[in-house]
């Protein structure tokens, strides 16, 4: 049995292109390389979709369908196209050496009514790899349809212990 979980319109691929001088500002909206002397305007619903939706990147869109919001008030939409995917290409500006368990990440604990950050934990991403692997065993062991993995600063800490790793930490006096 299969299940459709998104189902995409008519689609054709271009680029993106910087926005012009005096252009739209709104985040929303990137600039095509497609229908020059036209209205080459596009909505995304991501923003910049973490940079892959940047001047020089492929995508491929669609026309827009107006929401009933803009046909009850005739406005014409700004857009006349709609991002649908972005093409990512690995080592796309990337060194070719560049190795992810290299990379390290970071956990920390906010105090939202004060702003503060309470501690900053600093992690290598490598002590998760095995981690990772043993869960997604045992997900597919147990048939899982859906495979989800998480994990805390306590969890981190045992990982890096157990495996000698170097792991640094800042505590804000204020609260402790």
């Amino acid at each position: 049995m299969s299940e459709i979980i998104y189902k995409l319109p008519s689609i054709f691929r271009t680029s993106i292109i910087p926005k012009p001088t005096g252009g739209n500002k709104s985040p929303y909206l990137i600039y095509l390389n497609y229908y020059i002397n036209q209205n080459n305007i596009c909505h995304s619903k991501a923003q910049k979709c973490c940079g892959l939706l940047s001047p020089d990147k492929e995508v491929f869109v669609s026309k827009y369908i107006s929401s009933n919001k803009n046909k009850a008030k005739n406005k014409e939409p700004l857009s006349k196209f709609t991002a649908q995917l972005a093409i990512y290409r690995e080592n796309n500006g990337k060194k070719k050496d560049y190795n992810n368990e290299n990379a390290n990440f970071v956990i920390s604990i906010i105090d939202k009514k004060h702003s503060d950050f309470i501690c900053i934990y600093k992690f290598k991403e490598s002590i998760l790899k095995e981690d990772r692997l043993k869960n997604l065993q045992k997900c597919i062991s147990e048939n899982k349809r859906r495979v989800v993995y998480q994990t805390s600063i306590n969890d981190c800490i045992n990982l890096s212990r157990i495996q000698n790793v170097t792991y640094y930490s800042w505590k804000n006096l204020k609260y402790f």
